[in-house]
């Protein structure tokens, strides 16, 4: 409401000293709250209409699935970098990579997204090899795949 009133008081005091009109202090006060009223019934209005934003959240994948979280950046210079996770049924991680692809944004979630692709069927046929517990470095094995060219 205050916004209203100091608008129309300043669009007065303009109109006296560019136009010499003199308006009467009660018309410039009604109209600042016949403007302030319209405008606070419209927003009730509308904030009874409109639905309420969706709740972003994270959902683990369904057992005996894999899911793939990936995303991508830019900084400030333009350069632009990824990453994803490969998290099991549990939420429980088990790969994770970033690359700074200095590309474009999609293009660089692009890329995660594939490798994210590409590393699955490993990480799966590393599990249902190797029970034994002497699982080798699952990172040494894939640590420039982001950096592969598509």
């Amino acid at each position: 409401m205050y916004k209203f009133r100091d608008h129309y008081l300043w669009e007065s005091r303009n109109q006296k000293i560019f136009n010499q009109e003199n308006p009467h202090p009660v018309r410039v006060i009604h109209k600042a709250a016949s403007i302030g009223a319209s405008f606070w019934e419209a927003s009730v209005i509308l904030t009874n209409q409109s639905p309420p934003p969706p709740t972003i959240k994270w959902n683990p994948a369904a057992p005996s699935y894999l899911k793939i979280n990936f995303d991508g950046s830019v900084r400030f210079d333009g350069n632009c970098s990824a990453g994803y996770v490969i998290r099991d049924s549990n939420g429980s991680p088990l790969y994770a990579s970033t690359c700074s692809c200095g590309i474009y944004v999609l293009i660089a979630e692009g890329h995660a997204l594939l490798d994210g692709i590409i590393i699955v069927p490993l990480l799966c046929a590393l599990e249902t090899y190797d029970h034994s517990g002497q699982q080798q470095s699952v990172d040494s094995s894939f640590e420039n795949q982001c950096e592969q060219s598509i």
